[in-house]
């Protein structure tokens, strides 16, 4: 769960700190969460600066107690799902957590981009990625056929049907789900975004299929292992996926 509170840079806020707790570590401030709201969290993230962020895996029972949902469903994503959302309970249970943390109460929540309260709920119990980068997918095309040269009094419009290979790459999300805690969500977008501008450098400078399919799937295993001493320098870095790693196979 994310949401966000106004922060209108009062003493008492600047005042405020930042933290980062895990429940296993600060049991007794998670339990005093629970006795005050009966909101039971797994970890509570604080950040400040525009406004006042707030970041917390928390108890779907807890959710449930707080009559944040409309309906009970046996499904996660069914269950989160905004249109199964009362609003005005998630910001309640927000507010409170705010509150518990310090931030004034005059404060109110930022609202969006679509005038909706910033809060929202993620369901991170199941996450998918993809095996493969990329694959070859044969197609089915359909072609006008060249009309003959003697053709002059009639013409027919007629269509053949042709197959074609062309690779086919996933970036982003569709790749691999991110993880928030992990905090490498935008960096992995981006990254394969670049590898797939890669593919077509390399369809245009004719390279062959497998050996492109094979390049981008090294890059794609490189992504998922890649730590910050993993990669070379920012300014460094180019379409060229040997010139993001600090080492040259793949």
């Amino acid at each position: 769960m994310t949401f966000n509170f106004k922060n209108t840079h009062t003493p008492e806020e600047i005042r405020l700190r930042e933290f980062a707790l895990a429940s296993l570590y600060h049991p007794a401030y998670f339990k005093e969460i629970q006795e005050k709201y009966h909101v039971a969290l797994e970890n509570l993230v604080y950040y400040q600066g525009e406004t006042h962020y707030f970041v917390m895996t928390i108890k779907k029972n807890s959710l449930i107690d707080r009559d944040v949902f409309k309906e009970k469903r046996n499904e996660i994503s069914e269950l989160v799902d905004y249109r199964n959302v009362i609003e005005d309970q998630l910001v309640a249970l927000a507010r409170d957590i705010a509150t518990f943390c310090g931030v004034p109460e005059t404060n109110g929540i930022v609202y969006n981009h679509l005038n909706k309260p910033d809060v929202q709920l993620f369901d991170f119990s199941e996450r998918t990625q993809s095996d493969e980068a990329s694959k070859l997918v044969e197609i089915e095309c359909k072609c006008q056929t060249p009309e003959s040269e003697t053709e002059v009094v009639e013409k027919t419009e007629e269509t053949v049907q042709t197959k074609s290979n062309v690779i086919v790459t996933l970036v982003g999300d569709a790749l691999i789900e991110p993880f928030w805690p992990l905090g490498t969500g935008c960096n992995r977008a981006v990254i394969s975004a670049l590898d797939a501008a890669w593919i077509v450098h390399e369809v245009a400078t004719k390279k062959p299929t497998p050996e492109i399919i094979k390049t981008r799937q090294g890059c794609y295993l490189k992504m998922k292992s890649a730590l910050a001493e993993t990669f070379v320098e920012p300014y460094k870095i180019c379409l060229n996926p040997y010139t993001r790693y600090t080492t040259r196979r793949l």
